[in-house]
């Protein structure tokens, strides 16, 4: 929305003011002081570390197992480290200051959801759909954990914004930098890139578009490469995502794959909605039922209107999710792209004759479903708020706490240990860390620590691995520590 006058200019910085003020309580719903057991925040941390320290981004102590890809990649690309490593810089590992920077990080993709959503709907509602996003409970959860979503988020609708507003090659520019970013955190940035070249070539080819912009087109997937490239290959070393992700991929099952994730993510979607709403809760059910059919309609009236960028970009980034065989991440590989989908909801919500009838004006009745929704929220955020403060399950509990410190200070540096979280052993001891697959029968997991030369292993029974239960119980070896129910074992020659 191109905005001119005095009056214009005060009305848009009221509004940004409006919503800056709405988004600021999140700099304290649950910023915590612990971590859940997750292994991705380790290692980013422990690259964050790295590049603070000049040390290789490689040097994680993850012990790749090619025959458990899906555990993690051997490094991650160096974007969210990039993100994180001003707060080391200054205040060491303090999870509590990294929640509050990743706070600060969700408070301007606020920002930049709100233009998102200014570009369709009135001031008003566009202020509902981002608190529909920013203060849904699940958001407000995913807040507190260390992961690369938030800051992608925010480089995406940068790119996008930047390429579909602006209209010299000086905003091409920037959208190339603000992708280039998203493509140095997250591989799927390649869905952007992939996004923008297919909406200015197919534009051009049926002369919806002109040569001016094909060539923005070509300045910002160019300069958004070259980045990517810049950081990741060159300057930090890291492999090309073709590289960290090959292994998880089994293409003759590529059509099974398809089918199972899109049942899943559907699924996903329609779980961003589940909400807390006790004897209320056929209210949410038909909330998420609703949001799923308006989201599907409206996708399909904007495809049939001509596709967009914002089409091409969701297109190609849900492609990507739909043949990677991963069913695992809930909401967060979605959450990107949720200002979108809101798009498409609200434009299949659009798509119905409301006021033939009703006789409400549209934005009154788009005003009225958001209101809806958020008067749904308030029990998960208190939820939420309650138990901010307690410890959770993971590596600040008292036990591993002892456990890392045990192998910190007892057990020589270049040991490999077992673990159902290498990642986060690895971060915490400065040992190296490695996995079984968690189906694996005590005899594969036997011979996988055989090859490696392994001799020890940490038992936490509440992380789920039976195939290294199964070993345990199957192959005696000699108790270390223990403390409650978390054990460190050292495996006895020939046994």
């Amino acid at each position: 929305m191109k905005l001119s006058g005095q009056q214009h200019k005060i009305g848009y910085w009221g509004e940004i003011l409006l919503m800056l003020g709405l988004c600021l309580p999140l700099l304290w719903i649950n910023v915590r002081d612990s971590h859940d057991w997750g292994g991705d925040f380790a290692m980013y941390l422990q690259q964050t570390e790295n590049l603070v320290s000049g040390a290789p981004q490689t040097s994680t102590g993850y012990v790749y197992n090619e025959a458990y890809p899906m555990l993690g990649p051997k490094v991650y690309p160096v974007g969210l480290p990039l993100v994180l490593s001003p707060v080391y810089a200054v205040y060491g590992h303090d999870l509590q200051a990294y929640g509050r920077w990743l706070s600060l990080w969700l408070i301007a993709l606020g920002l930049l959801m709100y233009r998102v959503f200014r570009l369709q709907v009135s001031a008003l509602s566009a202020v509902l759909l981002c608190l529909i996003v920013l203060y849904n409970p699940w958001t407000l959860q995913f807040k507190a954990e260390i992961m690369s979503e938030i800051p992608f988020g925010v480089w995406s609708l940068g790119a996008y914004l930047w390429f579909v507003q602006g209209k010299s090659n000086g905003s091409a520019v920037l959208a190339g930098v603000c992708g280039g970013m998203a493509l140095a955190t997250r591989s799927i940035g390649l869905a952007l890139l992939v996004g923008i070249a297919l909406f200015v070539i197919m534009g051009w080819g049926r002369r919806k578009l002109g040569q001016k912009a094909l060539i923005r087109g070509g300045i910002a997937v160019g300069i958004a490469w070259l980045l990517s490239f810049l950081l990741n290959r060159l300057i930090f070393s890291i492999p090309s995502g073709s590289e960290l992700y090959q292994n998880h991929f089994d293409f003759a099952s590529t059509g099974q794959t398809i089918l199972h994730n899109t049942a899943y993510y559907f699924t996903v979607l329609e779980s961003f909605f589940r909400l807390k709403m006790g004897d209320w809760r056929f209210i949410a059910v038909l909330t998420q039922a609703a949001l799923l059919v308006f989201t599907v309609i409206g996708g399909m009236n904007r495809w049939m209107r001509g596709l967009r960028l914002l089409d091409w970009w969701l297109l190609a980034y849900v492609g990507m999710l739909l043949v990677y065989p991963y069913q695992s991440s809930g909401f967060r590989f979605l959450f990107p792209m949720i200002p979108f989908l809101l798009v498409y909801a609200v434009e299949g919500f659009e798509a119905i004759s409301w006021a033939k009838i009703y006789e409400v004006p549209r934005p009154a009745l788009i005003f009225a479903l958001g209101l809806i929704i958020l008067l749904q929220y308030p029990k998960g955020i208190q939820e939420v708020i309650h138990y901010q403060d307690v410890i959770q399950g993971g590596p600040q509990q008292a036990t591993p706490k002892a456990a890392f410190h045990f192998i910190q200070t007892q057990i020589p540096e270049e040991t490999v240990i077992t673990f159902t979280k290498p990642r986060v052993l690895a971060f915490y001891t400065g040992r190296k860390g490695f996995c079984n697959p968690p189906d694996d029968t005590a005899e594969e997991v036997k011979a996988s620590l055989e090859a490696k030369g392994i001799q020890y292993v940490l038992w936490e029974p509440s992380l789920h691995n039976p195939g290294l239960a199964a070993f345990l119980k199957e192959y005696p070896i000699e108790e270390v520590w223990k403390k409650g129910e978390m054990v460190l074992y050292k495996k006895l020659e020939n046994r």
